[in-house]
């Protein structure tokens, strides 16, 4: 996980400045010029649908295991998973810390969004895709000709996991709460499929508890799958 960005951190408004630019330069540079414009491409645009999943917060859950034994073997479960995994353990007071990186899927809900053509109440669907996608290429209609554009979306998380006995030293139980930061970027695709610079960076950060509000409107929102995932495997007792 990027431990030099703020948690609180929110970038993207003087990017999306730029990024209006850069496209507007692409447009005026772009070949056929006014010439092409009689026989023009009609301009697409983007609907976006938020997600109406609720923050899970943080979980909790009771497994019939020794919570020294549980600390040990939930460590060696997330490491198999490919997590970065630190573990302390200081008699009653246990705490591991996994790191993800990688593809938001499975851990955050950002909606989804269609790119349309037309105009009215009916727009033509061209395009759908989750919001929460690793990578979508798409396009925007400048001057009726397309402009190829990468959209990438990645996701750096910390999740804190507490194990504690439980009830009369019976089993244990475990809570866990994590932190989400994602980072979406906007890319100009050229021929062939290949990205150039990034035109459009932005990074924001939630807990399990709350929502992730990215400038122009996206929202993300923790699925709970990774607050759940170290105690999955351990609910009924080892065989």
């Amino acid at each position: 996980m990027a431990t030099s960005d703020d948690p609180r951190t929110r970038t993207g408004v003087p990017a999306l400045r730029v990024l209006a630019a850069a496209l507007a330069l692409l447009a005026t540079t772009l070949p056929g010029g006014a010439a092409a414009a009689d026989a023009a491409e009609p301009p697409n645009g983007f609907l976006y649908e938020p997600s109406d999943r609720r923050p899970p917060g943080a979980q909790e859950h009771r497994v019939k295991t020794p919570a020294g034994w549980l600390l040990e073997h939930m460590a060696a479960h997330l490491r198999e998973l490919g997590m970065r995994v630190e573990q302390t353990d200081r008699g009653e007071r246990r705490l591991l810390v996994a790191f993800y990186a990688g593809d938001p899927r499975e851990f955050v809900d950002c909606g989804l969004v269609s790119m349309v053509a037309g105009e009215g109440e009916a727009p033509r669907v061209l395009q759908r895709y989750s919001a929460n996608r690793p990578e979508t290429r798409t396009y925007r209609v400048l001057r009726g000709r397309r402009v190829g554009l990468l959209r990438e979306m990645r996701l750096d998380a910390r999740v804190v996991v507490g194990i504690a006995p439980g009830k009369d030293d019976e089993g244990a139980r475990v809570t866990s709460e994590a932190v989400y930061v994602l980072t979406k970027t906007v890319s100009r695709v050229y021929e062939g499929g290949v990205a150039g610079p990034v035109l459009d960076r932005e990074v924001v950060s939630f807990g399990s508890d709350g929502i992730g509000r990215f400038a122009k409107g996206t929202r993300c929102v923790a699925t709970g799958r990774l607050e759940d995932l170290p105690a999955l495997p351990f609910r009924s007792p080892p065989r």
